[in-house]
């Protein structure tokens, strides 16, 4: 009753049943909403579309962070959440988080985690731009974690990549238990570069 439901109910009747071309799905302001219904659907044990479109939403809107807490509560069906994370999770929400001033390091290791040997390329790229030692090291870090899936892309990176780059991908090499295609790496052995050598 009152004055706002004779607003609401003046909007109702002039509406002619026809959507107007505005993207109000895509309105940060209905937030909340996204995150009720991504929260109903982990509740229900439901990746539905409209679960997984309220979750891409949300992290589209900067709320990613959000996102995975309510995918890590305990008690959630595992398929759901994993079906939940793949469409909020990818190669390019890891190349913005890399790029980021300040990344935040607890997230882009969610993601890389996630990802697995996909996130070896935008790491290498990471890497490839940073000025930071400590970032250095950290992606040196994710990448070893991700372990010898990841020998391909790198030796392919490693033809070409500057001796920097190049001595970096040698050193995560140098953490595997073994290499499984080192002919790849020889050349290097007469790089111009002796840091690579």
């Amino acid at each position: 009753d009152g004055a706002f439901a004779t607003e609401v109910m003046g909007l109702i009747e002039q509406w002619d049943g026809i959507a107007d071309d505005i993207g109000y799905r895509d309105d940060p302001r209905l937030a909340a909403e996204h995150s009720r219904t991504l929260h109903l659907g982990l509740e229900l044990g439901v990746a539905s579309e409209a679960v997984i479109a309220a979750a891409e939403r949300l992290a589209g809107h900067g709320h990613l962070f959000e996102v995975l807490q309510a995918i890590d509560a305990p008690g959630n069906d595992p398929e759901v959440t994993r079906t939940i994370a793949a469409s909020v999770l990818d190669t390019e929400v890891l190349e913005k988080l890399l790029h980021d001033s300040t990344p935040d390091w607890s997230l882009v290791e969610r993601v890389v985690h996630h990802l697995g040997v996909d996130a070896v390329g935008p790491l290498l790229d990471g890497l490839d731009s940073a000025q930071d030692r400590t970032w250095r090291r950290r992606m040196l870090d994710l990448l070893v974690s991700i372990g010898p899936r990841g020998e391909p892309e790198l030796l392919s990176r490693l033809e070409t990549a500057e001796w920097h780059l190049a001595r970096n991908i040698l050193t995560v090499l140098g953490h595997y238990p073994e290499v499984a295609s080192p002919a790849k790496a020889m050349p290097r052995l007469r790089d111009p570069e002796p840091r690579v050598r």
